[in-house]
Formats: structure tokens, C-alpha cells, sequence
């Protein structure tokens, strides 16, 4: 949610801020920090139990909220861009790759489709809600309500780690 509020707003949040950063180099630094990281990383996202990964996205996204939301250079706009790789760049490649790894021969479709469907209600929630935050609050709450979406996740993950920790288990 928040990585499609930030592609959804990110130039109008700089502009309302008046921040004199130049906000159209935010995803081109995104890009090649993944891109780092994916090469770099590549032969550990089958290898690195999920709940590592998550831990490192989950600080990482932490990180480039609060730098988002504290701006005021163009560094520390590249800093939340790199935070940001880490953050939804990375788990998004762990959680395709976990997705295929856990689902049985058969049913990979299903899990193929059904992670798509969760970042298909991302990209549609990011940018609602953030252009409810955007509508009803000052401009300074934009990222720190975007900052909610974290605990969610981790207690989404909690209820439901005894179950992926099995299904890896079997596999």
C-alpha cells in the first residue's frame, strides 16, 4: 500500500511540501538499487527462510517512510528510494518466489494468480487511501499513516507463520 500511495502521490506530496528535490529521479534510483540487490541477492531468495526477509523489508520500509516523511534534499530522497528497494522491492521478489516454492505442482496457478490478486488490491488501496490521507489531513500525516500498513503486516505474518513454517517444512 504504501509503494503504490508513493507511485500514486509522490509528486504531488514534494509539491504541496514546496520541496526543492528532483522527484523524477525517485524510481529511476529505486530501479537500479533493486536491480543491485536482486543480482547481488539472487541466489539467496530460494535459500533464506521467508521470516529474514521479511524482518529486513519490514525495517526497510520503516526507514523510507520516515525519510519520506522527514525530505528536505534530494539525498535523503535517494535514501528513501534505496530504502524503498529494500523494503517492497525486496519482499516482493521473496514472496512470488515463496508462493511458487510452497504451492504443489498443480496448483502453481492458483498461487501465481492468487499473489497477483494481493498486489492487484495493493495498487488499488495505495492509492485510495492515500488520496483519502491526502483529502482530509495536512500533508506532514501523509507518510505517517502510511506507516500503519506495518504493524498490519506483521501480525498478518504472525497469525500466519505456524503455517508457512510447515508448508516449507514439507518442501
Amino acid at each position: 500500500i504504501p509503494y503504490f500511495a508513493t507511485q500514486a502521490d509522490i509528486v504531488a506530496y514534494t509539491e504541496q511540501r514546496h520541496l526543492p528535490i528532483a522527484v523524477g529521479s525517485y524510481f529511476l534510483i529505486y530501479a537500479v538499487v533493486l536491480l543491485a540487490i536482486r543480482l547481488f541477492l539472487r541466489n539467496q531468495f530460494d535459500t533464506v527462510r521467508f521470516g529474514p526477509w521479511l524482518i529486513t523489508s519490514t525495517v526497510a520500509t520503516i526507514f523510507y517512510l520516515i525519510m519520506l516523511t522527514v525530505m528536505k534534499t534530494n539525498i535523503e530522497m535517494a535514501l528513501a528510494a534505496a530504502g524503498m528497494a529494500f523494503g517492497y522491492g525486496l519482499i516482493y521478489s521473496v514472496c512470488q518466489s515463496t508462493a511458487m516454492m510452497l504451492a504443489p505442482d498443480d496448483e502453481r496457478g492458483l498461487a501465481s494468480s492468487t499473489f497477483f490478486l494481493g498486489l492487484d488490491i495493493g495498487m488499488t488501496l495505495g492509492p485510495v487511501i492515500g488520496g483519502i490521507v491526502d483529502s482530509t489531513m495536512p500533508v506532514k500525516w501523509f507518510y505517517p499513516v502510511m506507516l500503519i500498513t506495518v504493524p498490519l503486516i506483521l501480525l498478518i505474518y504472525f497469525f500466519n507463520r505456524q503455517k508457512l513454517n510447515s508448508a516449507v517444512n514439507k518442501h
